[in-house]
Formats: structure tokens, C-alpha cells, sequence
């Protein structure tokens, strides 16, 4: 079976990535480089976050996040701050809880954004770096629709996340076995750039290798692939209750999917 994509398909339903890092100074040139692709950027902390959330950027939709492994950021963190600026975002990320930071403000940080994000209507994009019990509790006590980013949970934790809603974010730097134990309808495509540049995925949005694999992991076309991820964010959208706040840029393929 064919891995080309038919350019037909490519127009209606850009490239997407729903986790990469871009820089809160990214410029127009250099955004002009990531083609066509449609892109969730996440922002490490509250000041990144206050950077760019009067940014207008056509191809990227910006998380607000408090990342779990950077520990100024934890201890930066005020939910007042979080929830004045979350109007302003339809993407809470990247939250969640790493083994490197550990401590009763990591944890509390967690359950607050996530409940914020449950109050306010947006999907979340986790990480869950050596916590992934913690994690997976935490999402299915708060009641958040979210995706857990380059999950790597035992198939106990993949079961309790999907009974608890949650979508998981692949990447072309995960196995086989690791992409293929995740549920089909909850697959979404991820680079988490810049740390999937060895695996092939040279900027965000560049999805390539891994819609590749996915393909003939499945058994399907990358067509197919296309659509699925389209499909499942969607979904998920809409379980977050935030379909009808999308960006114009993001709601036209959606709608064609």
C-alpha cells in the first residue's frame, strides 16, 4: 500500500501537530518555514504564556502552561494569574507532573490547572515524565478532557486514562509496541520539537515519518491516517467542550475531516 499522501487531502487537512516547544519570538519568516502545518505550541511557564497570548499566529494555536519538569516555573506559579489568562487560550499545556521535580507544589499545581481547564472549557496537552499513576489519578479525579503527551504508562494506565476520557499524543521517537497499545480513536499526532529531531520530525508540524509508520502499523493509508487524527481532535474538542472556540485556521479542516 502507498504512504504518499494525495495532495487533495493535504490542502483540506494540513499537517498537524497538537505538542511542539516554539519559541515565544518566533517571527513571521521563520514560521513561514513550517508550511502548511497547523501546530499546538506550548509555553513552559506563566511568563512565556503572558508573551505571547496577544500573538496572532495563523498556523499556531499557543498552550498556556506551568511546565512539570521546570522548577521555577512550578514555584512561579499563581492560579489567579492562570485563570486571568486562560480566556485567552484555547489550549492549556504543558502541564502535568515529572520525576525530576517533585513535592506537594508540583502536585497541587496539576490539580489546580487541570480543574481551571475543566471550569473554563479547554483541552489540555500532559506530561507525566516517571509519574504516570499520579498523573493518570489526577486527570480522571479532576474530570478534564486532555491529551497525555508521548505516554508511556503501563496498559493498567493506559486503561484508566481511556475509562477517564483522556487522548494520547504520539511521536516518531516512540516504538511500535508503544504507538500500537494506545487506543485507535484517541491517537493524535505529536512532535514535542525540538526533542524528536533525531527521529525525524526536523520541525513542528513535520508529522512525515510518523504518519509513515502509523500507516503501516495500522494497516491503512496515510489518507486515512489524516482523517483519523482529525477525527479524533475532534473528538476530543468537543468532550473539552471548546469545539466552538477553535480558530478559523483549525476549524475548516476539522469540519472537513
Amino acid at each position: 500500500m502507498s504512504s504518499a499522501l494525495s495532495i487533495s487531502l493535504d490542502r483540506m487537512l494540513p499537517p498537524l501537530d497538537v505538542h511542539a516547544h516554539v519559541d515565544p519570538t518566533v517571527t513571521a519568516a521563520q514560521l513561514g518555514t513550517l508550511g502548511s502545518a497547523l501546530v499546538f505550541a506550548v509555553t513552559r511557564s506563566l511568563a512565556e504564556a503572558e508573551r505571547v497570548r496577544s500573538r496572532n499566529d495563523d498556523r499556531l494555536i499557543w498552550g498556556l502552561g506551568t511546565h512539570p519538569g521546570v522548577s521555577d516555573a512550578i514555584a512561579q506559579y499563581d492560579g489567579a494569574t492562570f485563570r486571568r489568562l486562560l480566556p485567552d487560550f484555547m489550549l492549556v499545556g504543558e502541564i502535568g507532573l515529572d520525576r525530576r521535580v517533585s513535592g506537594e507544589a508540583a502536585v497541587a499545581v496539576l490539580h489546580d490547572t487541570l480543574a481551571a481547564a475543566r471550569d473554563q472549557k479547554r483541552i489540555s496537552t500532559v506530561h507525566s515524565t516517571g509519574r504516570h499513576t499520579a498523573v493518570v489519578e489526577a486527570v480522571a479525579d479532576s474530570g478534564a478532557c486532555v491529551i497525555l503527551h508521548w505516554f508511556l504508562g503501563s496498559s493498567t494506565h493506559i486503561e484508566r486514562a481511556t475509562e477517564a476520557g483522556a487522548f494520547f499524543s504520539v511521536n516518531a521517537a516512540m516504538s511500535d509496541s508503544q504507538i500500537t497499545s494506545l487506543p485507535t480513536d484517541r491517537l493524535l499526532p505529536e512532535t514535542d520539537f525540538p526533542f524528536t529531531k533525531k527521529a525525524g520530525s526536523r520541525l513542528p508540524g513535520d508529522i512525515e515519518v510518523l504518519e509513515r509508520r502509523v500507516a503501516q502499523l495500522l494497516g491503512l493509508s496515510r489518507d486515512s491516517v489524516r482523517q483519523m487524527w482529525y477525527l479524533n481532535l475532534r473528538n476530543a474538542l468537543k468532550a473539552a467542550g471548546c469545539l466552538d472556540s477553535v480558530p478559523n485556521a483549525l476549524m475548516k479542516p476539522l469540519l472537513s475531516a
